[in-house]
């Protein structure tokens, strides 16, 4: 992921970081120094707090399914790191990093979408990669309610990215999109949605239509 990431996008670039959780230190010791010392000068050397991690790592596994939090959390490896997207300028090579974890709730909805988009488009990306050798011309990427809180930049900075990529992108927008997404369309499908009501004004029929739009009735739907 992070070569994928390794791109300008806009004028930012986006890395995902990954560290270790403090919280669970004593099971990192446990897991470098071996669940079994080999000899009796390492079992001598394992103090007591790598002890009772291995207690308590065991305990877990054995445990029923009413088991506490803590002790799920020790059974699933993905709780042993924190992970966290972060943002650099690309003109402030050397300059601090954004921390999504730490800076995302003062964040406007927008903001917060756009690292989320960029990495699932690589994350679709190296799944596409990975299966190269079954499918060497498939990327398709959908999205219900595309980028829908992001502003017209962001939504060009990832649909320049998805190109790069090579991704097939089907989404769904509402009209008032349409603008921005149509430079990046090679096909704009208009979905009109047609009612019939009975005498008391009740719908007794919907249909949903797809029309194509040619160039220049989306130039026309854009006016």
């Amino acid at each position: 992921m992070r070569t994928y990431l390794d791109v300008q996008v806009g004028k930012h670039k986006y890395r995902i970081s990954q560290e270790r959780d403090p919280s669970f230190s004593t099971l990192w010791s446990l897991l470098e120094s071996g669940f079994e010392p080999t000899d009796d000068l390492l079992a001598a050397g394992r103090n007591q707090e790598v002890q009772n991690a291995l207690d308590e790592l065991m305990a877990a596994v054995e445990a029923d399914v009413q088991a506490d939090v803590r002790a799920l959390s020790l059974l699933d490896y993905r709780n042993y790191h924190r992970y966290d997207i972060k943002m650099r300028p690309v003109n402030h090579a050397n300059g601090p990093e954004i921390s999504f974890g730490r800076s995302g709730v003062s964040m406007s909805g927008g903001e917060n979408q756009a690292p989320f988009f960029i990495s699932m488009l690589a994350a679709a990306r190296r799944v596409y990669d990975l299966g190269g050798g079954r499918s060497q011309h498939l990327g398709l990427v959908i999205m219900d309610e595309a980028f829908s809180k992001l502003s017209g930049d962001g939504v060009e900075d990832c649909l320049e990215l998805a190109r790069n990529f090579n991704l097939q992108l089907l989404m769904a927008f509402p009209i008032d999109r349409l603008g921005v997404m149509a430079p990046y369309a090679d096909t704009v499908v208009e979905l009109r949605k047609e009612e019939v009501r009975d005498a008391m004004g009740f719908i007794t029929q919907l249909d949903n239509i797809p029309i194509i739009l040619a160039p220049d009735q989306v130039q026309e739907s854009i006016a």
